[in-house]
């Protein structure tokens, strides 16, 4: 009598077992449908027809596409900027506009500001950003983020040489510098602190933001950059060694570099093959 009852015990688990695992199920444990996805045993969903035809209906722009669009449109009015301060300059009429900016910063002076500014001014010389961009190329080239290395090398020394040739091509003799502030050698259209510093400070943020996972972290490093190339132009004209066409014509050329540089690094990426993301960007 035992051995009868195990062999109809077996040859209903044989049973059981061909005729597949959706047959054994009891109905308090079939799939039930929840909106519009249908869960299985495995709880694994499957997305109706419905929001397959949804998913290919045309999508906006993705986020890089309008990124590379304002970054456009930014560079394009940069340059005309440039431009009618670069006509204004030659033809002698932004003299008017420079000496009522001049008058009323040097209004504002006073001993602590003066030093202040003798500050500010230093982390837009040459001798600061060169220490600083081997600080970052050493820091980025030990994490393995060569690349971006590169690009700071390349922003870098291109923003000092545009402002070579932008001084030789204008020109233009200083200004009277103020508190007995030493008179820098070369012409003064466009301010070379004022390239050399945004386009500094402008890749090193970007290079700096583009790995942080919290916006806010991303804002304050772009607004720490932004408010530190504006106090150092703004620390030209207030010491009195750049007019502030000077200084606007110089982050307008800033802006423009920085747009090339961006446009030629998507270029070039653009046509490498398609490679693994690794942690050289």
């Amino acid at each position: 009598m035992p051995s009868q009852k195990l062999g109809s015990f077996r040859q209903n688990s044989l049973r059981d077992e061909a005729s597949g695992p959706e047959t054994s199920l009891s109905p308090r444990h079939a799939p039930r449908k929840r909106g519009y996805f249908s869960y299985h045993a495995s709880k694994s969903p499957v997305i109706p027809s419905s929001c397959h035809r949804a998913l290919d209906r045309p999508t906006p722009l993705s986020y890089p596409d309008v990124v590379e669009k304002q970054t456009r449109l930014v560079a394009l009015a940069a340059l005309v900027l440039f431009i009618y301060l670069a006509a204004e300059v030659w033809r002698g009429q932004a003299i008017a506009f420079d000496v009522s900016i001049r008058n009323t910063v040097h209004a504002w002076a006073s001993p602590p500001l003066t030093f202040l500014m003798r500050g500010v001014t230093w982390f837009g010389s040459s001798v600061c950003l060169v220490i600083l961009a081997a600080l970052a190329v050493c820091f980025l080239a030990a994490r393995g983020r060569k690349r971006a290395a590169i690009i700071l090398v390349v922003a870098s020394a291109g923003a000092e040489a545009l402002d070579q040739i932008l001084k030789f091509a204008f020109q233009r003799a200083r200004p009277q510098a103020f508190f007995d502030f030493v008179r820098p050698i070369g012409y003064s259209f466009p301010s070379g602190h004022s390239i050399t510093a945004c386009c500094f400070y402008g890749v090193l943020a970007a290079i700096l933001a583009a790995r942080q996972p919290s916006r806010a972290l991303r804002a304050a490093i772009w607004t720490a950059a932004a408010l530190l190339c504006l106090a150092i132009g703004f620390s030209r004209i207030y010491l009195g060694v750049h007019y502030p066409s000077d200084v606007l014509a110089g982050y307008a050329a800033a802006l423009v570099w920085l747009a090339a540089v961006r446009a030629g690094y998507e270029f070039r990426m653009r046509r490498r093959p398609a490679v693994r993301e690794g942690p050289n960007r």
